[in-house]
Order: C-alpha cells, then structure tokens, then sequence
C-alpha cells in the first residue's frame, strides 16, 4: 500500500468538489461536517478526518486508496458521471441537479460557451449567458468570482463609469 499523503488528498478532495461544482455548503452537508469546520479545512487550519474521507470517497466514486495516494485526472463532465451514478440517491441528485458553483459555471460553461469567446463583454452579458443554461447568479457574486477566477481577465470599461469588462484568458 502507498502512504498516505493529506496534502495531496485535500487537493484531491478540492478538485472533485471544483470538477462537481459543489458549493461549499453542499459539501459540508455530504461528508457531514459544520460549513465552519470546512471552511477551517480549506484555509488549512484543521484536516479532513478519514471519515471526511471515506464520505467524500463514496460520494465522489472514487477509491480511498486512489484519492489518498494519487493526483487524480478528471474529465469535465464529471459532474453528470456523478448525477449518474447517484440516480437513485434523491438527496444527491437533487445537489448536483441544483445549480453549480459560480467558480464551477465559468469554468465549465462560461469560458466554452461560443457567445464568450474571443470578446469582452459586461457582467449583464455573462449573466444572460449563463441564464442559458439555467444558472442565475447575482451581479455582485458572479463579479466577485470573475474577478478570482484564473480563467478570466477583468479591466476597466473604456467608457462606463465603475463598470468592468471580462474576456478570456
């Protein structure tokens, strides 16, 4: 057996709730523990326990060997594999049924989406994107997550006023 390694399971752990497009809450609701404690996790302040583990393991269809060891590859349509195989749990279908993550919905959706491509475009252009595929998010948290996001350059708009403008990177 390989050792066990906690700095590459949390990466691990983070890429399958990025690739799922999980919202932190949700998480914290699948494996069980407080959205506080997760978010201790994922400053780094505390570690998954194995439990923690073995929940996000049966969740996520992935072996506790595989997760603890390697550094996982995952297709981008992870998350309907996973809708898949929880078809007949209602409580996780009913999650990756809901919306997804906003850092989720740029990644996955926004960045590919041919309307976004190769042009700058205004928040209120994103929006009706994304609305496409049935995801609403406020103005102030899709601009917040724009801005974080590695996939996506932001700048001031030429003639609006306290008004940004976003492309891809």
């Amino acid at each position: 057996m390989k050792h066990f390694d906690a700095n590459l399971t949390r990466e691990n752990i983070f890429k399958c709730i990025s690739y799922s497009g999980l919202t932190d809450e949700n998480f914290a609701n699948i494996i069980g523990i407080s959205l506080r404690k997760f978010q201790y996790i994922k400053a780094k302040k505390f570690e998954f326990t194995i439990k923690d583990i073995e929940k996000a393991c049966t969740f996520f269809k992935i072996p506790f060997d595989k997760i603890t060891t390697t550094s996982i590859v995952l297709l981008n349509n992870y998350r309907e594999s996973l809708l898949d195989y929880h078809i007949d749990k209602l409580e996780f279908k009913k999650i990756l049924q809901d919306k997804p993550s906003i850092s989720f919905a740029i990644e996955f959706i926004l960045i590919h989406d041919s309307s976004f491509l190769d042009i700058k475009l205004e928040i209120k252009n994103i929006k009706a994107i994304l609305d496409k595929y049935g995801y609403s998010y406020t103005s102030s948290s899709l601009t917040n997550e724009l801005k974080k996001s590695k996939f996506i350059n932001f700048e001031p708009h030429p003639l609006k006023k306290g008004t940004f403008i976003y492309s891809k990177k």
